[in-house]
């Protein structure tokens, strides 16, 4: 039997405030806790959030070592389907995040993409709908 659903994504951050912050006011998700997990090397400060504001879909976990070293950012990409694709870059931006790869389509999915990275430098892919995106660019954004 192979895996039942998507649970989680965990990102290693160094500021787990800043962290909670950027991923609360840029992307919209929700923080459902906030504890000290685990002991000895892997200690951890975690911060669950979720988009919907609950448990029974995906989580992020941001979580901040005690007594380990924070891992290079890039290792890996989370994504985030996003009604509108343009403010979210936006609010990105004001949160202290940066636009990494610029808008586009991707007719073969049916989605506007662009990629992000938050204050830590963790990328973050960001996708809307092409049929959500108006003649002038509404809801999806801009392309570059």
């Amino acid at each position: 039997m192979g895996a039942r659903a998507f649970s989680f994504t965990k990102i290693v951050v160094a500021d787990l405030d800043r962290a909670v912050s950027f991923y609360r006011d840029a992307i919209g998700l929700k923080l459902l806790s906030r504890f000290v997990a685990a002991g000895g090397d892997y200690a951890q400060e975690e911060a669950v959030m979720a988009a919907r504001g609950r448990r029974d879909g995906p989580l992020l976990m941001l979580i901040r070592y005690l007594e380990r070293p924070v891992p290079p950012p890039g290792a890996a990409w989370t994504g985030f389907a996003v009604d509108d694709l343009r403010a979210t870059i936006d609010r990105v931006r004001k949160a202290g995040g940066k636009v990494v790869v610029p808008t586009h389509d991707l007719p073969q999915y049916a989605i506007r993409v662009a990629v992000v990275a938050d204050p830590h430098g963790h990328l973050i892919e960001l996708t809307t709908p092409l049929d959500k995106v108006g003649a002038d660019g509404g809801g999806g954004g801009e392309l570059c």
